[in-house]
C-alpha cells in the first residue's frame, strides 16, 4: 500500500551544474519542451529579466493557495514565530468566500482549531447550525417528507463529544420518526475521548474565520499608527514597509517558480524564487503548495498522482431558498407527523438528502437550512450529457423543485405553484467537477524546499468529509517542522540546513500513509451510497456499460448527437419507475404504487439497518490515526479493516504508543499568582480559554481553587504566554509525588533542549491538588528559572490509570500490578502526538534513572525528527 510506497523514492537525474543549466536554458529558449525538468525538482532558473528582486528580501516561506489549508498553515507558522511569509491565491478573496464546497470539520480538526486557532474555533461553534439540524441523513423521493416517500433516516453521534469506546455508526430511525433515543452511544460513565464535537459549516464561512485568524496573527505587531506593518520586497526588490494585510495576496497566482542558488549575503542553502500573475518576483526559503487538486506547483515539479483520476463526473449546483421556503423546509417535521396514510415519517432536517425520483437522482447538501444555503450534486456523463443542454438553469430549477418536494393539491407546474405560495429559489452557480481518488507520489521536492499539502497532495471523494480535514491536519504536521527548520538554518548554517532536510522528510513519511487510509475510506464511503442507489434499482454499473457500448463499434459510428439521444432515452427509462416514490392520483391526494415503492423502501431499510449507510463519524480514523513505523506502534489504527471496511466506524480507545495523538485526559491546574515583582505570577498558564467546564471553574478560580484543562492543551496554553517562540516538545513526568523522577527529568530536558537545539518544557503531573500546592510553594522558595516547568494535578487518577494500563507490569510483577501508582515519562511533539512513552522506576540509582530518562527523550526526538542527532558544537 502507500506506506510501502512512501519508502520508495523516485529516481532523479543529478542536479545540473550552473553552466549546464545556462546551456540548457539557451538551447530551449525557443522551445516549449519541459524535458529539462527533473522530476521533483525545478532545474531551470528564471531568465535575467525575470530575476527582479533576486537580491532583495528572502522570506521564511511562501504559501501558494489561500484556502483552508493554506490559511491554517499561515496561522500556525505565525504562532510558531515564523511571521515572515506570504500567502498567494489566484482567486479574489470574494470568490473564496462565495462557494460552500466542503462543509464538515471532524473531531480531530476541531481539536486543532481549539488549541491553535481558538478565535476561529469559537467562530465555528457559533456559526455552525445546531447539531439537531444536521445529525441525520435522509433517503427518499424528495427532501420534504410530504412530497415523497421517506425510505429511511439515519442519525449520527454528533450532539456531544465522542466517548471512549463509542462507535460512529449511523443508526436507522424507526418509522415512528423519533430519533432522540437512537443516537449511537456508549456507557455514560465512559470518559470523553475528546473535548470537541464535530461541526457542519460551509467552507466559505469557515474560510472567512480562518482568514480573519491569519490576519490577526500577522497584526500582532503594529506600527505607531496602529496599522500592522511588515518588511517585504517591493517590485524592485527593495524592502519597504507594507500593511500586513498585503501578506495575504488574493487575486495573485504563482505562475513560475525556480530553485536558485543563494547570493553571497543570503542563506547558504538554495532558495525558491517565484513569479506571480502581476509580474512580481518573490524569494523564500520554503514554498508550501496548498494550491488545490490542479496544483501549479505540483505540476511544475512534475510529481505524478497515483490512483483513480475519474471516479465519477458530477454537476454541483449552489442555490438558495427564500426565507419562506427555508422556514417551510426546516419546520416541516414540527408540523407533520408523517406521510398521509402512513405512520410516522420523521424529521425533514438533515445534512444530506439522498433523493431518488423520476426527474432527479442526486444528493442535496443542506449547508444551513435556516439561511437557505443548499447545494445539489448530480451524476453527469460527458460527452453524452452536456452542461449547456442537460443542466441548463431552466432544467436545473425543475430538478431542484422536483427534489425538494414542495407540493400542493392540483399538481401542475411545480415552480409556478410554489411561486404562487411565496416560495422561491435562486440558482447561484452550476459547475461540473470530477470526483477522484488521488495521492501525490511524494510530498516534497528533491531539495526539500517545496512541499505539498491539502488538495495539492491528495484528492478524495467527498463521502465522509476527509478531504478538507486531511488538508488541515497536513498543515498541523508541516507548520512546526518548517518553523523548527528555520530556527536551525538561521542558527547553525549549513549544518542546521542538513538537519532540517532530514527532519522535514518525516512529513512525507507520516502524512502520505494517512492520506492513503483516508482515500481508501472515502472510496468505500462513496460505494456505500451506490449500494443504496442499487436498492432503488439504480445500478452504477449500468451507465458504465452503456458508455462502453456507445463508445465501441459499430455504435460509435453513429453521430454524437444520435448517441446522446439514445443515452438520454435509456436514462429516462431507467429512472421512470422511481415515479412511484412521488406519485399523485388525479384528485391531487398522495398515493403510492405500493408494489414498487414498498419494495424499494424494504430494500433501502434493509441496507441501513445492517449499517450499510454512509457514516459521518469515524472515531478510530479521526482520533486513532498514528505516525511512525509498525515497530513503534504507528500506522496500525486502521490496519485491520483496509479490506472490506466492515469496521470503518469502529470505536477509538486511547493509547500511549508512539505516533498516536496524546489521549484526552483531564487534569487540574492552579490559577496564576503574582510573584510580587510584576511578572504576573510563577505559573505560565494565564490564558485559560481552553479550560473545561469554564462556568464552574470561574467560581473555583475566584476562591483560589483549581481549574480543569485537557493535558494535551497545557503546552498550548503555555505557548500562548510566550508568543512568537519556536515550537516546543513537552516532557510529561508522571509520578506519585516526592519520589517521582520529575526533578531528574527537568535536568535531562534542559540538557536535551540545549544539545538538540529543540525547545522543551516539563509538565510535572502530581497525584493531588495538595501535592500541586506544595510544589508551588517549593518553586516560590527556590525561584523560577528560564526553563518552562508546569505543575498539574491528576486527582481523579485518569492519567495514572492510562499509564498503568499501557505501561504497567504484567500480572504477578509486583504490587503495581494490582493498581499501584507508576512513574512514567511521555514525550509529546509540538503537534500533540506522542514521540515516546516509557515507564520509569524511581527506585533506580540516580545514574540509572538519568540513563532511562535520557533514553526516552532521545528516542522520542529521533522518532519525531528523523535520525538527525544533536548538532555539533
Amino acid at each position: 500500500m502507500l506506506s510501502s510506497l512512501a519508502a520508495r523514492r523516485l529516481r532523479r537525474p543529478s542536479p545540473p551544474t550552473p553552466t549546464s543549466v545556462r546551456r540548457v536554458r539557451r538551447a530551449l529558449a525557443s522551445s516549449s519542451s519541459s524535458a529539462a525538468r527533473g522530476r521533483g525538482r525545478v532545474g531551470d532558473e528564471l531568465d535575467d529579466d525575470e530575476q527582479e528582486g533576486r537580491e532583495g528580501h528572502v522570506h521564511d516561506a511562501l504559501i501558494a493557495g489561500g484556502g483552508p489549508t493554506g490559511l491554517l498553515l499561515s496561522t500556525l507558522l505565525s504562532s510558531h514565530g515564523a511571521k515572515d511569509h506570504l500567502v498567494f491565491d489566484a482567486r479574489p478573496s470574494d470568490e473564496l468566500l462565495r462557494h460552500p464546497q466542503a462543509h464538515y470539520v471532524n473531531a480531530r480538526s476541531a481539536e486543532i482549531l481549539r488549541g491553535e486557532a481558538p478565535r476561529a474555533y469559537s467562530g465555528v461553534t457559533k456559526a455552525a447550525p445546531p447539531a439537531e439540524e444536521w445529525k441525520g441523513f435522509n433517503f427518499g423521493g424528495s427532501v420534504s417528507n410530504s412530497g415523497g416517500r421517506r425510505l429511511g433516516r439515519v442519525v449520527h453521534p454528533v450532539t456531544e463529544p465522542l466517548r471512549v469506546g463509542q462507535r460512529g455508526d449511523a443508526v436507522l430511525v424507526p418509522n415512528d420518526g423519533r430519533d432522540e433515543a437512537h443516537d449511537t452511544a456508549t456507557e455514560d460513565a465512559a470518559p470523553y475521548a475528546t473535548a470537541c464535537r464535530p461541526a457542519h459549516l460551509a467552507q466559505n464561512k469557515f474560510a472567512k474565520l480562518l482568514l480573519d485568524e491569519a490576519r490577526r496573527r500577522f497584526d500582532d505587531g503594529r506600527d505607531d499608527d496602529g496599522e500592522a506593518a511588515s518588511e517585504e520586497p517591493d517590485a524592485d526588490g527593495r524592502g519597504r514597509a507594507r500593511p500586513c494585510g498585503d501578506r495575504l495576496r488574493y487575486g495573485e497566482a504563482v505562475v513560475h517558480l525556480a530553485e536558485s542558488p543563494p547570493s553571497s549575503a543570503e542563506p547558504t542553502e538554495p532558495i525558491v524564487t517565484i513569479r506571480t500573475s502581476n509580474g512580481r518576483t518573490y524569494r523564500g526559503r520554503y514554498l508550501l503548495a496548498c494550491d488545490g487538486v490542479r496544483s501549479f506547483v505540483r505540476n511544475r515539479l512534475d510529481v505524478p498522482m497515483a490512483g483513480d483520476d475519474r471516479v465519477q463526473e458530477l454537476v454541483n449546483v449552489h442555490f438558495r431558498t427564500n426565507s419562506k421556503l427555508s422556514e417551510w423546509l426546516m419546520r416541516r417535521s414540527a408540523r407533520s407527523g408523517g406521510d398521509e396514510g402512513r405512520e410516522g415519517g420523521g424529521d425533514d432536517r438533515a445534512m444530506l438528502h439522498f433523493v431518488y425520483n423520476s426527474n432527479l437522482v442526486g444528493c442535496f447538501v443542506c449547508h444551513d437550512g435556516s439561511e437557505g444555503e443548499w447545494a445539489l450534486q448530480m451524476p453527469y456523463f460527458p460527452p453524452y450529457q452536456t452542461v449547456e443542454e442537460d443542466f441548463s438553469e431552466r432544467k436545473v430549477r425543475d430538478m431542484i423543485w422536483a427534489g425538494l418536494g414542495v407540493r400542493r393539491e392540483g399538481g401542475g407546474d411545480e415552480e409556478e405553484a410554489a411561486s404562487e405560495d411565496g416560495y422561491g429559489i435562486d440558482v447561484l452557480s452550476i459547475r461540473p467537477w470530477t470526483m477522484s481518488s488521488l495521492i501525490a507520489r511524494e510530498y516534497h521536492s528533491e531539495s526539500k524546499r517545496i512541499f505539498l499539502a491539502g488538495d495539492a497532495a491528495h484528492a478524495f471523494p467527498p463521502a465522509g468529509g476527509f478531504g478538507m480535514n486531511t488538508g488541515l491536519q497536513d498543515a498541523h504536521n508541516l507548520a512546526w517542522r518548517v518553523a523548527l527548520a528555520l530556527r536551525w538554518e538561521k542558527g547553525k548554517g549549513s549544518e542546521g540546513a542538513s538537519r532540517a532536510s532530514t527532519m522535514l522528510a518525516q512529513y512525507d513519511l507520516e502524512r502520505r500513509p494517512i492520506a492513503a487510509q483516508n482515500a481508501a475510506l472515502s472510496v468505500r464511503n462513496y460505494q456505500r451510497t451506490l449500494e443504496v442507489a442499487k436498492a432503488c434499482y439504480l445500478d452504477a454499473r449500468h451507465p458504465a456499460l452503456l458508455l462502453q457500448v456507445l463508445n465501441a463499434p459499430p455504435t460509435n459510428l453513429l453521430p454524437l448527437e444520435v448517441r446522446r439521444e439514445m443515452f438520454r432515452g435509456l436514462v429516462k427509462a431507467a429512472t421512470m419507475p422511481l415515479g412511484s416514490l412521488t406519485a399523485r392520483d388525479p384528485s391531487g391526494g398522495t398515493r403510492w404504487d405500493r408494489a414498487h415503492a414498498d419494495r424499494v423502501e424494504e430494500n433501502v431499510r434493509s441496507i441501513l439497518e445492517r449499517g450499510g449507510s454512509l457514516p459521518l463519524v469515524f472515531p478510530k480514523y479521526e482520533l486513532g490515526f498514528s505516525y511512525g513505523s509498525e515497530e513503534d506502534g504507528g500506522d496500525d489504527a486502521t490496519e485491520e479493516d483496509q479490506g472490506d471496511g466492515r469496521d470503518d466506524a469502529g470505536a477509538y480507545f486511547p493509547t500511549l504508543r508512539a505516533g498516536h495523538r496524546m489521549p484526552h485526559v483531564e487534569v487540574e491546574i492552579l490559577p496564576r499568582i503574582d510573584d510580587g515583582e510584576g511578572r504576573g505570577g510563577l505559573e505560565p498558564l494565564d490564558r485559560l480559554d481552553l479550560r473545561l467546564d469554564a462556568g464552574d471553574d470561574d467560581d473555583a478560580a475566584a476562591r483560589g481553587g483549581s481549574m480543569r484543562v485537557a493535558l494535551a492543551d497545557v503546552p498550548l496554553l503555555s505557548r500562548r504566554t510566550h508568543p512568537d517562540e519556536p515550537p516546543r516538545f513537552a516532557l510529561v513526568a508522571v509520578g506519585p509525588g516526592p519520589t517521582s523522577p520529575a526533578a531528574r527529568a527537568a535536568d535531562e530536558a534542559r540538557s536535551a533542549a540545549e544539545g538538540w537545539d529543540v525547545p522543551m518544557m516539563l509538565i510535572n503531573v502530581l497525584p493531588s491538588i495538595d501535592e500541586l500546592k506544595r510544589r508551588r510553594r517549593d518553586v516560590q522558595r527556590r525561584g523560577h528559572d528560564d526553563f518552562e516547568e508546569v505543575g498539574v494535578a491528576d486527582p481523579r487518577g485518569a492519567l495514572q490509570k492510562l499509564v498503568r494500563d499501557e505501561l504497567g507490569p504484567s500480572k504477578g510483577d509486583g504490587a503495581n500490578a494490582s493498581g499501584g501508582e507508576i512513574d512514567a515519562l511521555i514525550v509529546i511533539r509540538p503537534d500533540g502526538h506522542i514521540a515516546d512513552a516509557a515507564r520509569i522506576d524511581a527506585d533506580d540509582r540516580e545514574e540509572e534513572l538519568s540513563t532511562r530518562i535520557r533514553g526516552a527523550i532521545e528516542r522520542g526526538l529521533r522518532r519525531a525528527l528523523g535520525d538527525v542527532g544533536p548538532p555539533r558544537d
